[in-house]
């Protein structure tokens, strides 16, 4: 994962743990910063970018990056965290525009009682790039079948999704969602269908998934073609998962060059 510094620009929005949170200056210096991510994005227009300090950042709400603007750390997610604080149930980021961009976070703790939902992130367009996805728990839900990641739709690329606990789904793919160059690493779903699922088209390439545990009657890896809808998996790498049906389920769809 490759953290990086970014330049003050033209349209820039700074969040920083120590700035003064000056809204009439519009967040516009280091100096001047909001203290939180959300009242940042919120003022957000068309071409501007939301740039994050180092620093760990709460959430108790979901931040929705509908506009084609985006939302970076400086340094990348080693040093730039958002967790959602316990006292709220929210998820973290709605990314929905085709041009949107969120970079370089750790994201954890996110938690939303929703069925097929996305816990931490849903993305319906634009890019998730350079981010960690950690230590979200949807097993409290019960019955109800909720994901980690879900991705509609856009690019998920050079991301690790690891540690987590979901029921049943840790990330899925559907549609013309893609899910590149990332790392599915040691997360755990005790219940069916798999830490991975592929569907609908969605299509993971390039990938890692390692040491991942299913249940009794789960794959451990990945299910390719839930319900039949097709999906593909190409040039990735899976290996040391762990499942009562193995690694990998296929009803329908492609799994190349792994």
């Amino acid at each position: 994962m490759l953290a990086f510094g970014l330049q003050a620009q033209a349209g820039t929005i700074y969040v920083s743990t120590n700035g003064t949170h000056d809204v009439a200056g519009r967040f516009g210096t280091w100096a001047t910063a909001a203290t939180n991510v959300t009242e940042a994005v919120a003022i957000a227009s068309s071409g501007e970018t939301v740039l994050v300090s180092n620093g760990t950042y709460r959430l108790t709400n979901q931040v929705s990056v509908a506009t084609n603007f985006s939302v970076q750390s400086v340094n990348g997610p080693d040093v730039t965290a958002i967790y959602r604080d316990s006292a709220f149930s929210n998820r973290m980021f709605v990314v929905s525009n085709s041009s949107a961009l969120v970079a370089g976070f750790t994201i954890s703790n996110a938690y939303v009682n929703v069925y097929g939902s996305g816990q931490a992130v849903e993305l319906y367009g634009g890019t998730l790039s350079n981010c960690v996805i950690t230590r979200c728990n949807s097993l409290p839900i019960g019955g109800l079948q909720a994901n980690v990641m879900l991705i509609n739709g856009g690019l998920v690329t050079h991301c690790v999704i690891s540690n987590n606990q979901s029921r049943s789904k840790v990330v899925t793919v559907n549609g013309s969602g893609v899910l590149a160059a990332s790392a599915i690493a040691m997360n755990q779903t005790p219940y069916d269908p798999a830490p991975l699922i592929l569907s609908g088209g969605g299509v993971a390439r390039r990938g890692r998934i390692f040491r991942n545990t299913g249940g009794g009657a789960t794959p451990g890896a990945a299910y390719i073609g839930e319900y039949g809808l097709g999906g593909r998996m190409e040039n990735c790498w899976v290996w040391g998962n762990y499942g009562g049906w193995g690694a990998i389920r296929i009803d329908s769809g492609s799994m190349v060059n792994c």
